[in-house]
């Protein structure tokens, strides 16, 4: 399981505004990133092309499923962009290597989720307003890293004492 390198809560109902500034918190902790893999939530060409500018990290983020335009209507040349941009995400998720990385995907990233759920036992936040909450969230995740190093050090993978 990988260690949480960058945490943030929001009131936005979806994700889809959130890839930049994760992103740019993650590379802080983790500058030499090449590769960013992310959910379909964070579709968003506008933010995948800010982070691939910004950061030369290429993102790898399969669309989400929407209703298909209807080939008779006209469309502006940003909207044609942006649907050449998904139609080019969409082949390389269908690659051999696109669903190795989503796969990957799902078996770190997701345990992580369960085991907060389950170890933990965190399945609602206790405080209320977004500051509060956030504070909330990074505890969960700081008591995740902690444990998780905890465990690498006491089965030897951890590497040597400091």
């Amino acid at each position: 399981m990988p260690l949480i390198l960058a945490t943030a809560v929001c009131g936005h109902s979806n994700d889809r505004r959130q890839l930049a500034p994760m992103v740019a918190k993650a590379m802080e902790h983790h500058p030499e990133t090449g590769r960013v893999l992310v959910d379909s939530g964070y579709d968003n060409s506008g933010q995948i092309h800010r982070v691939e500018k910004q950061h030369g990290a290429v993102v790898y983020c399969p669309p989400e499923e929407r209703r298909e335009e209807k080939p008779s209507g006209r469309r502006s040349k940003a909207r044609q962009r942006t649907a050449d941009f998904r139609a080019g995400m969409k082949a390389c998720m269908r690659t051999g290597f696109g669903q190795t990385v989503r796969q990957l995907r799902a078996t770190t990233v997701e345990p992580v989720i369960g085991w907060i759920k389950d170890t933990l036992g965190f399945r609602r936040f206790h405080l209320r307003g977004e500051a509060k909450v956030g504070m909330e969230w990074e505890l969960v995740c700081l008591a995740f890293n902690l444990s998780l190093i905890h465990r690498l050090k006491c089965s030897g993978k951890g590497g040597a004492p400091a």
